[in-house]
C-alpha cells in the first residue's frame, strides 16, 4: 500500500491530540478538508468518519496516479471511503507546464467514475478546484 511511496513523512498517522481536534471538529460540523494530510494520517481520519458517519472532504484532490503520484494522492479505495460516507472529491485545474486541458478532463472522468454510487449516476460528488491563493 504504502511501498511506492517511500517518501511518507508521517510514519505515525494520527496523534492522541490529533484524534481530539478531528473529534471536536466533528462535533461542532466542521467541513474536514482531507487534502496534505500523510496517506497513514488520511486512514485514520477515515476510520473516524466511518464510525461517526461523517462526510469528508478533498478540496483539491490529486488521484493515485495523477501527476505521478506521491503522498498526497487518494487512492482509489480512499476515494471510495470518502464517497461511501457522502463526501466529495474535485478535480484540481492544470497548471504549470506540463498539465493539459486534456489532462484535467480525463482526471475530471476518473473522479466522476470514482465517485458515482451507481452506474450512470448523473451526480457523482465531485467538484472543480483552482489550488491557487
Amino acid at each position: 500500500y504504502y511501498d511506492q511511496f517511500a517518501a511518507d513523512c508521517n510514519e505515525l498517522g494520527l496523534t492522541a491530540t490529533g484524534r481530539t481536534l478531528i473529534n471536536l471538529m466533528m462535533d461542532m460540523g466542521f467541513i474536514i478538508d482531507v487534502d496534505h494530510m500523510s496517506r497513514l494520517m488520511l486512514d485514520d481520519v477515515l476510520a473516524m468518519a466511518e464510525v461517526r458517519r461523517y462526510p469528508l472532504v478533498s478540496g483539491h484532490s490529486i488521484l493515485n496516479g495523477s501527476e505521478g503520484g506521491h503522498e498526497f494522492s487518494l487512492t482509489d479505495g480512499q476515494m471510495t471511503r470518502i464517497r461511501d460516507l457522502g463526501g466529495m472529491v474535485t478535480a484540481i485545474t492544470p497548471k504549470g507546464e506540463c498539465s493539459t486541458s486534456a489532462g484535467f478532463a480525463y482526471h475530471y472522468r476518473n473522479a466522476v467514475a470514482g465517485m458515482q454510487k451507481q452506474a450512470g449516476d448523473r451526480f457523482a460528488a465531485v467538484g472543480f478546484s483552482t489550488d491557487m491563493n
